[in-house]
């Protein structure tokens, strides 16, 4: 729980503090059969709740502490506007922990009245009720398993630990386009091999644009999924659930000793240690894209390409657009290769006579801005790469789906390398086949335009030949096509 703790700075600690001392911990009492009936019950009032099974009464032994029992309380007197009535409801109410195992429903509660509107704390009270109820648990219960109820996940919790792995209703993905083409057939398989409804969710639920293609994404490649509903689920809730679901089922599961590619820990994660043909789907996908592409879309498609030479694609950077107006964008981990170097790529392959085809929409700097495709829809985007000779591009979606139709690529890295994500120096997330990754000295413009064309024209005559096997993260290891400048 170190990283997830680590989240606050002092400033809302003292936030956390102010919030304790104005609320109340609430635990409602039931009988397990009639859980879901509770569940939807109080969510009518209150959608920031846990679940809990416990005999420990250590729990309950606070001054802040009110147990109620379901069977005897009125929902609409105990969440009543009026915060005075409510605690003289709840206090006519208040019973002592039952001594047997027993199942509660567990919120914190601050009376609306005792909200400071005027300062900040109001702004972080969702995700500071988050903290406060889970930091009071963790002295006495721990995550047993989640509960689903109307596409909403809640999360139980009991005395004992379990380290043991086991199937799980929710699968957490990778929300970026290429994410979905690394792991389809992994996540195709495990869906195939349920037998009962799967649950999907956006690990990365606080990133707005890959929320806006998740849903798309989910869509184009499993019809047969439910969306987990998060959008009012509690921030430090959803943190703590992943926390819990990558360690019970070790999805990073690095010690000193461990070293793989992305794509090999997430399918022990849902398939276990089994062998596994990553594209083994692949063609179920390829069907669904060919069937959503418009016709409209697909003849422009053709208009790019050319029949008399190598079509070759330039993804030259990726990032998300913050501000419109000014054109800013927050680009990660250095995945922005500079104008003067796309511009002299663009010449130098034109010049050989290659039809380069810049497959960004949008671009960072205005130089660059009349050199991209169109906009056009995710399925529209896939099939152009497919059609493609090779593609060229930062560590981001068009590698990927080249990787997933079997076209050869090439990756310019930025911050990060064919071994290393994200400052994680074990962990690779490589084009997992026919790739060439350039790994620049300090940063992703040292990479110069006619190293790149250099290798491109090798790889379009033959000079440099490609594997059809996976890209282990031995072979990176081992600098397979792996270049560094």
């Amino acid at each position: 729980m170190g990283t997830l703790y680590n989240m606050y700075s002092l400033q809302n600690l003292k936030m956390i503090t102010n919030t304790l001392k104005l609320g109340s911990h609430f635990f409602i009492s039931y009988k397990e059969e009639d859980e879901i009936e509770v569940i939807q019950s109080v969510y009518k009032y209150n959608n920031t709740v846990l679940l809990l099974k416990s005999d420990d009464c250590e729990l309950f032994q606070n001054n802040q502490t009110y147990v109620l029992d379901y069977y005897e309380i009125d929902l609409d007197r105990l969440f009543s506007s009026d915060a005075s009535s409510a605690y003289i409801y709840v206090s006519e109410k208040k019973q002592k922990p039952y001594s047997f195992l027993a199942h509660y429903l567990y919120f914190f509660w601050v009376p609306d009245g005792q909200i400071d509107k005027d300062n900040q704390k109001t702004l972080a009270y969702s995700t500071n009720v988050g903290k406060i109820m889970l930091d009071h648990l963790k002295k006495y219960l721990y995550f047993e398993k989640e509960i689903i109820v109307n596409n909403r996940l809640f999360m139980k919790f009991s005395q004992k630990r379990s380290n043991k792995r086991k199937p799980t209703d929710v699968v957490l993905l990778f929300g970026g386009i290429g994410d979905f083409f690394i792991n389809y057939s992994v996540i195709y398989e495990y869906i195939k091999e349920k037998n009962k409804t799967v649950y999907v969710a956006n690990k990365d639920k606080y990133n707005n644009f890959i929320n806006s293609t998740f849903l798309e994404m989910v869509q184009l490649c499993f019809k047969e999924v439910k969306i987990l509903e998060l959008r009012d689920y509690n921030d430090y809730f959803w943190l703590y659930f992943v926390y819990e679901i990558e360690r019970i089922n070790k999805i990073f599961d690095l010690d000193s000793q461990s070293c793989e590619h992305m794509a090999m820990y997430y399918k022990n994660y849902l398939l276990g240690d089994k062998k596994f043909d990553f594209y083994k789907h692949n063609s179920v996908l390829q069907a669904e894209i060919n069937e959503r592409l418009k016709k409209e879309e697909r003849s422009y498609i053709k208009s790019l390409l050319s029949d008399f030479s190598k079509n070759v694609g330039l993804q030259y950077f990726t990032g998300f657009l913050l501000d419109e107006e000014s054109n800013y964008w927050d680009i990660r981990r250095d995945r922005k290769w500079n104008p003067q170097n796309v511009l002299g790529f663009v010449k130098v392959c034109r010049d050989h006579g290659i039809n380069l085809i810049v497959l960004n929409s949008d671009s960072y700097d205005k130089s660059l801005a009349e050199l991209g495709i169109r906009s056009i829809s995710i399925p529209a985007y896939a099939y152009l790469i497919s059609q493609l000779d090779f593609v060229v591009g930062v560590d981001s979606s068009a590698g990927h789906i080249a990787s997933f139709f079997g076209v050869p690529s090439m990756t310019l890295w930025g911050s990060g390398s064919a071994v290393s994500f994200d400052g994680r120096t074990q962990l690779g997330y490589r084009v997992l086949r026919k790739n060439i990754s350039i790994v620049p000295k300090t940063a992703i413009s040292d990479i110069d335009y006619q190293k790149v064309f250099s290798l491109l024209e090798k790889a379009l005559l033959g000079i440099i030949e490609f594997k059809e096997d996976i890209i282990t993260y031995k072979d990176s290891q081992n600098d397979y096509l792996t270049f560094y400048i």
